[in-house]
């Protein structure tokens, strides 16, 4: 197997990652230690070729090693000798005989944290002014649709993406004609032609539309895979060369990659076998096997997570594959798949759910780190306080720290406001001992604010107030303190935040420290907030160049992301943060702005839309402006990603999971 860049995926993930603000800084942050640096989006490897299954992994022994069963299949498939807990498929990231894998950067708790902190805090009330439905008088429709003309193909997809989420139907045929790559031929409307960037994000946004003439394009672009790669519309652009076949060939995949993802956001019943045929193909390239998965996760039909579980566990699938596909039973809209049961034990028959699945999968496929990663993800949205006694135990036997540290999560979510919350506290606490690795005491630390029990702040004040402790297990207990609302920790995240200032190796705590005290909320804290923010100001300059700046980028990115917790108006500020260079300041103030949508921000985000300088500023603003809308019953792309981060790493098998990531 070979995994190449490409030219285009670099340009259609960096495109992707700017329009959507600061999904692949948020995925993509590496926080080892109190030191910890962040990393732009990942957009190095992009496995593009077809496989067969005899190449599917780096060995097939004669005899294939066993493959626990599910419980339940939709065509049962008997495992060839063993049983659960037995040997496991080859599986190049970790041998079966490896010890556990347990130190990845994505076993963090602040990782979880960047990927859910928008959908776990309750957004203001006041957030986005009401806007009228018509295109001349409403302001934001006015800057998009100028977006999608920029010249820029990052910028004009950032816009496709804005108009694609407003779900109305007169902007389809727009969306349309940009993602079959006819968009501006022949014409000065942006001159993009067959550009695969603008291309990319506008197949995305014809998802979001919702559009069912949309998805019949979107299911077109899927099964063109199949054909011969040919020219753009039209042949190449002129003083362009013709695109080589197997860069033609890898741009088509991809285009179908994300139609499948399209076809989820859509929602329709009917396209549910089209995603099943290609996440099943064993000769799809693996971008369009996950693109499929993430589809069907998606699909209004209830049957689609019964897919995912079967197709997951078929057989000669890979273990990471089989990861994403457990990852995504969390989502599914039923408690479990439909006519199956189990016997309990005093001998009746019960309706099987997809946590009693997962529970047994974290212990049959303890082998399989990918596997047991994806349940315990599945399990944070599943659990309910009837399982607090199982979660207990898998915690107890969890042997990576991946795994056992989102089932702390898992643990916590799942007993949050229930008589079993002093018991789960127990455990947490004893998660949290000194003794614990860093990684998992930060997972429970961090869970104790989750798990919501006041009894927990003790604790937690104790670790933030002693300077001894390591950064990340004093940022877990600031974070965690804030999401209990403890007022009377405002002392001690005051202390723990001044502590920080002036050292640079300090900012990622301090910028956990003002998360924490924008979660607690109060006067007192919004005047230190908007201090903090302010004396940061030119962080956006970066620390080289002409103008370098002394100002602390994680300090600014943490008191604004606060001020966006609160409410607070002074986040207007941040849209000035949209022209900086690197994806975790800029980013991180488009995903703030997005989720607070403050009025006093519009006439600014307009202005930075039309006339920034830069393409990643008009981008950004424009991605910012297109969350102006009202909430959708249906997903946004990052609602669909977000439980796929511990994915996201530099191996063979991964890296076309990493440039997903970052696309989305």
């Amino acid at each position: 197997m070979t995994i190449r860049t490409t030219s285009t995926g670099r340009a259609v993930a960096t495109a992707a990652a700017i329009a959507l603000g600061a999904a692949g800084a948020a995925l993509c942050q590496d926080t080892s230690g109190v030191k910890g640096k962040f990393r732009g989006p990942h957009i190095t490897t992009l496995a593009t070729e077809r496989y067969v299954p005899q190449t599917y992994y780096t060995a097939i022994p004669a005899t294939p090693p066993s493959t626990p069963q599910p419980l339940v299949t939709a065509a049962p498939v008997p495992a060839p000798g063993g049983g659960p807990g037995g040997p496991v498929s080859a599986d190049p990231l970790k041998a079966p005989d490896d010890p556990p894998v347990t130190d990845q950067s994505t076993a963090r708790w602040s990782n979880y944290w960047e990927t859910h902190k928008w959908e776990i805090v309750p957004r203001p009330a006041a957030a986005g002014p009401a806007l009228p439905e018509e295109p001349w008088k409403n302001p934001v429709l006015q800057s998009l649709l100028q977006g999608l003309f920029d010249p820029d193909p990052v910028v004009a997809g950032a816009a496709a993406l804005g108009l694609g989420r407003t779900r109305d139907p007169r902007y389809e045929p727009l969306l349309r004609q940009a993602a079959s790559g006819r968009w501006g031929r022949g014409s000065q409307a942006g001159g993009h032609g067959g550009d695969d960037v603008l291309r990319g994000t506008a197949i995305l946004a014809l998802g979001l539309s919702g559009s069912p003439e949309g998805a019949r394009r979107l299911a077109d672009l899927v099964r063109e895979i199949e054909k011969p790669a040919e020219e753009p519309p039209g042949g190449p652009a002129p003083g362009k060369p013709a695109e080589p076949s197997g860069e033609a060939q890898e741009a088509a995949e991809l285009r179908a990659a994300l139609a499948t993802v399209g076809l989820g956001l859509v929602g329709l019943p009917s396209d549910t076998e089209l995603l099943r045929e290609k996440a099943g193909q064993q000769t799809a390239s693996p971008a369009l096997r996950v693109g499929a998965l993430l589809g069907l996760s998606q699909s209004v039909d209830p049957r689609g997570a019964e897919e995912i579980h079967a197709i997951g566990f078929a057989p000669l699938w890979h273990p990471t594959f089989r990861g994403i596909a457990t990852a995504l039973l969390g989502r599914a809209p039923t408690e479990g798949p439909s006519g199956a049961s189990r016997k309990t034990e005093d001998g009746r028959d019960v309706p099987l759910t997809w946590t009693d699945i997962l529970v047994e999968w974290s212990r049959a496929f303890r082998g399989t780190r990918s596997v047991t990663v994806g349940a315990a993800l599945a399990l944070t949205r599943r659990a309910r306080p009837a399982d607090v006694g199982r979660l207990a135990d898998l915690v107890a036997e969890s042997p990576d720290w991946a795994s056992r540290g989102l089932l702390c999560i898992a643990l916590a979510r799942a007993a949050a406001g229930s008589p079993e919350s002093a018991r789960a506290l127990r455990i947490l606490q004893k998660e949290a001992r000194s003794g614990s690795p860093i990684p998992i005491r930060g997972f429970a630390l961090f869970s104790m604010g989750l798990l919501k029990d006041p009894a927990a702040v003790p604790d937690l004040v104790k670790v933030l107030k002693a300077p001894e402790e390591d950064g990340e297990a004093r940022g877990a207990a600031a974070v965690a303190l804030g999401l209990l609302g403890a007022r009377e920790s405002v002392p001690a995240l005051f202390e723990a935040l001044a502590w920080t200032q002036g050292d640079p190796g300090r900012g990622l705590l301090g910028a956990w420290c003002a998360e924490g005290l924008g979660l607690v909320g109060g006067a007192d804290a919004s005047g230190v907030l908007r201090r903090v923010f302010e004396q940061n100001r030119e962080a956006w300059r970066g620390r080289a160049g002409d103008a370098p700046s002394r100002a602390d980028p994680h300090l600014r990115r943490g008191a604004g992301t606060a001020l966006a917790f609160l409410g607070d108006p002074t986040v207007t500020g941040f849209v000035q943060d949209l022209r900086a260079e690197d994806e975790f300041l800029g980013g991180g103030a488009a995903s703030a702005l997005a989720w607070a949508r403050p009025a006093a921000a519009l006439a600014e985000l307009r202005r930075a839309a039309s006339t920034g300088k830069a393409g990643h500023e008009r981008g950004r603003a424009l991605a910012v402006l297109g969350h102006w809308r009202r909430p959708s019953e249906r997903p946004d792309i990052l609602d669909i990603v977000s439980d796929l981060f511990p994915f996201d790493a530099a191996r063979p098998y991964d890296g076309f999971v990493s440039l997903l990531l970052d696309l989305l």
